[in-house]
């Protein structure tokens, strides 16, 4: 594997929109703070973390450990479940799916280890309190409906939003 790819890699067009979506919840007022998950110590993980940060989110936690080397989805669920846990979140934003491995199955991992609900591929959504509304293609050019309370884990689609472009003084800072 040559090492120079992976210092060009770019953050998860879907993350983008999943962290989009939870920045815009902060600017409203409706969400108290934005915190950053990832597993990778590589300083590419480390360059998205910033790029994140440059976005609006408030924190990052990397996640890191022999114990995470090569581990499957179920070992990253497991591991980002837990850190969810002890920073007592109610809502949890993921991209639709990975596009390294392109699976989609850590979010609705992470919803049943925690118990939470999970709504996939959203492409909008509303908050009223402890409640939510979310918009899902179902094909076909049709939507789904899904409604709830809180906690809840949502993977976010294209179309949710438009992710904000990072000057290049707020990407020093």
């Amino acid at each position: 594997v040559d090492a120079a790819v992976f210092s060009k890699l770019t953050m998860n067009p879907y993350d983008e929109y999943a962290l989009e979506e939870a920045v815009r919840l902060k600017d409203q007022g409706i969400a108290e703070k934005v915190i950053v998950f990832s597993i990778d110590n590589t300083s590419a993980a480390q360059k998205q973390i910033r790029t994140a940060l440059a976005r609006g989110a408030d924190e990052a936690i990397l996640l890191t450990g022999d114990e995470l080397e090569g581990s499957d989805c179920l070992g990253i669920a497991q591991a980002l479940s837990a850190a969810i846990k002890s920073e007592d979140v109610e809502m949890v934003f993921c991209g639709k799916q990975a596009i390294d491995g392109d699976n989609a199955q850590v979010p609705a991992m992470i919803a049943e280890l925690l118990g939470w609900a999970q709504v996939s591929v959203i492409s909008k959504l509303e908050l009223d309190g402890s409640n939510f509304k979310a918009w899902r293609d179902i094909g076909g050019g049709n939507k789904g409906l899904v409604e709830g309370s809180l906690p809840v884990v949502l993977s976010c689609d294209k179309g949710l939003n438009e992710p904000r472009f990072v000057k290049l003084k707020e990407r020093m800072a």
